[in-house]
């Protein structure tokens, strides 16, 4: 009878957690709907990248899309309307996903390509630079370079000397120009430069290979650098000064001043007459004499 009544029991809670656990479960469910329908009601459209945006790059309809965005996290000058992107140009990178901002985007109305990005007074220039010291292009479009070009100096007559130096700093890059097949591999870039640094990199590219340095963010100082050499990388001696060079032409002589006379001395102070000296003593000589067992001495 007892154990009748305990199975019982025993059934009657295991109905009883299965009924709360579905209650539980389908009130879960009711919070979630509620939760995202009022999301969905309070939620903005936005334009957002369906792919990575380059620099230079005019927007079509098939590079973005709308979708629903929360209402509190719309980031301050999004693109609400699709009309107000279509046919702009991208001025800095955008990546997929990302929404697109006024600031990133170029005016309506002006014209695709590289010349709509372009600050005043500035240029766009593009130069082939060393693939095997080269940076990763991924992130290289909109960011800041130093240009250093490797040449050769041939200031020393007798030998040629290897020299890397710093020739333009602060570049913007525009447009980066990768290997094909190769990931990573830059060969060209596309410099933002003014006319006379323009001129400057025409001439470097010309005397030797370029290579980039990537600036940090917001660093806006110069490098005090006179280039680095051989000799100042291994230890080496540094270079001599040349030497003078002698003209082998004699030096046309001057005709010789003439001498001067020597002043006359002055006539010295009369002296006293010295006092007369002594007469000196007459010298003797001694000679001494045996004569038998006398001993004789004579001086003359």
């Amino acid at each position: 009878m007892r154990s009748t009544r305990t199975l019982v029991m025993v059934a009657v809670a295991l109905i009883a957690g299965l009924i709360a656990a579905l209650l539980a479960v389908r009130w879960v469910d009711s919070q979630v709907k509620n939760r995202t329908a009022t999301s969905l009601a309070s939620a903005s459209k936005l334009i957002v990248a369906v792919e990575d945006l380059r620099v230079g790059r005019e927007i079509t309809s098939a590079s973005v899309k709308m979708i629903d965005w929360p209402s509190d996290a719309v980031p301050p000058g999004a693109v609400t309307k699709m009309e107000e992107v279509i046919g702009r140009t991208v001025r800095a990178p955008i990546l997929k996903g990302e929404p697109m901002l006024l600031s990133k985007l170029t005016q309506q109305g002006a014209k695709g390509g590289l010349a709509a990005v372009l600050a005043p007074g500035k240029r766009a220039i593009s130069v082939g630079i060393n693939d095997v010291v080269g940076i990763a292009g991924e992130s290289l479009d909109g960011s800041y370079v130093d240009v250093i070009v490797n040449s050769t100096d041939g200031a020393d007559a007798e030998r040629q000397r290897s020299i890397s130096k710093i020739v333009l700093e602060r570049v913007r890059v525009l447009a980066v120009s990768q290997t094909p097949g190769v990931q990573g591999r830059v060969n060209a870039v596309t410099l933002e430069v003014s006319p006379q640094e323009a001129e400057k990199l025409d001439l470097a590219r010309s005397v030797g290979s370029l290579s980039l340095m990537l600036r940090g963010p917001g660093e806006e100082g110069e490098a005090q650098s006179r280039g680095a050499t051989k000799d100042a990388l291994f230890g080496g001696p540094s270079r001599a000064p040349a030497p003078a060079v002698v003209s082998a032409t004699p030096a046309p002589q001057r005709p010789a001043a003439p001498a001067r006379p020597a002043p006359m001395a002055q006539p010295a102070a009369v002296a006293a007459p010295a006092a007369p000296a002594a007469p000196a003593a007459p010298t003797k000589t001694c000679v001494d004499a045996l004569v038998g067992s006398e001993r004789r001495s004579e001086c003359f």
